[in-house]
């Protein structure tokens, strides 16, 4: 199986990104979107919500990602695609380890939530103060499994997006216990099949391709280099 970094003729297509979004310092907080296939776009953006009331103070946050095409033809062709999740209820997609493939009928369809934080903090009694994570805890390097449809109505193509989450269950705003939530890249099949998370062996890039992939790597600094040399061909 052929792996390149933008060739139409490859069933399997490998991009890296650098993006990071979150709270702390070094993140983006409102968000960004990049480029999936055609017109389908990744969204990832934050949330922060907080009330307060007699001294005990009710907040969250999260980061949330979005598979979205640009060019809808309704309000039911916006959302494109959908990520694996826990199954709990809660939307948040389940990070898995490398090999995990798709199972199951789908996800849901809409946003799903990366990383978030919930908490309940009492500025008289410490003590009582309370907090959960979704999503975690901290992990590095593993990977959301996703399925979209190019077009509207299109089979689904089926892939993985590999990242990292920073969390910490700690009441209160402190940009330090996130979520904060680095992207890696991202790959899918262009035949539909289920693409085993991490999975970009045989690597026979074009040269152009080889290239592009190159210089990416130089702009995503070690992370992008370490997942460059990994598809080089030996």
């Amino acid at each position: 199986m052929a792996l390149t970094a933008g060739t139409a003729e490859a069933s399997t297509i490998y991009t890296p990104i650098s993006v990071k979004v979150g709270f702390d310092n070094g993140f983006s907080h409102p968000g960004q979107a990049t480029n999936l296939a055609g017109s389908v776009l990744f969204g990832f953006h934050t949330y922060r919500r907080r009330i307060s009331s007699r001294g005990i103070s009710y907040g969250s946050r999260g980061v949330v990602a979005t598979i979205f095409r640009t060019r809808a033809l309704g309000p039911t062709s916006f959302i494109a695609g959908s990520f694996q999740t826990l199954g709990c209820g809660c939307g948040t997609v389940k990070a898995m380890s490398a090999g995990a493939v798709w199972s199951g009928p789908g996800g849901v369809q809409g946003s799903s939530l990366l990383g978030g934080r919930q908490w309940m903090q009492n500025t008289a009694n410490s003590a009582s103060n309370t907090a959960r994570t979704f999503g975690g805890p901290s992990f590095t390097d593993q990977y959301a499994l996703f399925r979209f449809q190019p077009t509207v109505g299109s089979p689904y193509l089926y892939g993985w997006l590999e990242y990292s989450l920073t969390i910490q269950a700690d009441a209160g705003v402190n940009p330090g216990d996130g979520p904060d939530v680095t992207l890696i890249g991202y790959a899918y099949d262009n035949a539909g099949a289920k693409l085993p998370a991490g999975q970009i062996t045989d690597v026979t890039p074009e040269p152009a391709a080889f290239a592009q992939s190159a210089l990416a790597a130089l702009f995503l600094g070690a992370e992008g280099l370490r997942r460059w040399r990994k598809t080089r061909p030996q």
